[in-house]
């Protein structure tokens, strides 16, 4: 298992935040050594093998915005390079915490053919997406298509998708809009604000370009 997730992240933070405070971390355990709990064989002494890493190479091999049940940003899982990286950085934090940002976070171990992120794996999350909700069981990706028929959706599909989980209620539905371009997503948040559909005004949000700045993992 080689992720990790991040949970109580401040709403806002970067995945720059995030790299920066995970690299800082695993520069200290590597300086030390990190210990290889997938070594066949103790050393002489009985103390397990340490790896020495290269520490030009990014700590961080990718990461994953995960949103809440109302599709809402909650967390993060970050994918680092195997098991004993993970290990030494749950070591490390667990004895002297993890901050990101200003806030203290909380960390975990996380298993990505377990655990659910609420992420749809074909819809991924940037600043060209707007969520809309207080949308009525009635309103349909056609609908909408109408409804946002002047302001581009994106050329690739899917671009509309319905969050639907057992959370949401069953007489409620929040829909995510791709659009062709964070412009064009920020246009129809502009224009189309409060726009009727059966009665009930839809809430658009774009999803902030500071929480999505997918600044490079590699270190410096």
């Amino acid at each position: 298992v080689n992720w990790i997730k991040l949970d109580e992240v401040p709403p806002l933070a970067t995945l720059e935040d995030i790299t920066d405070s995970v690299n800082r971390i695993l520069d200290i355990e590597n300086t030390i050594g990190i210990v290889d709990i997938d070594a066949i064989h103790q050393n002489e002494d009985g103390s397990f093998p340490r790896l020495k890493l290269d520490p030009s190479e990014p700590w961080v091999k990718s990461a994953q915005v995960v949103l809440s049940t109302h599709a809402r940003p909650t967390s993060w899982v970050i994918e680092l390079g195997n098991r004993s990286i993970v290990n030494a950085f749950l070591q490390h934090t667990k004895e002297n915490g993890f901050h990101c940002a200003w806030k203290e976070s909380v960390v975990r171990e996380w298993n990505k053919e377990t655990e659910r992120t609420f992420c749809d794996p074909l819809f991924d999350i940037d600043d060209n997406v707007v969520r809309v909700e207080n949308c009525c069981e009635k309103v349909t990706p056609n609908l909408l298509r109408t409804i946002f028929r002047h302001y581009d959706l994106s050329r690739f599909t899917p671009n509309i998708c319905c969050w639907e989980n057992e959370y949401v209620q069953k007489n409620y539905k929040i829909f995510l809009l791709r659009f062709d371009s964070a412009s064009w997503a920020r246009a129809a948040i502009r224009d189309m604000q409060g726009v009727t559909a059966y009665e009930m005004k839809l809430r658009l949000a774009q999803y902030p370009k500071q929480l999505l700045n997918q600044a490079s993992t590699k270190k410096t």
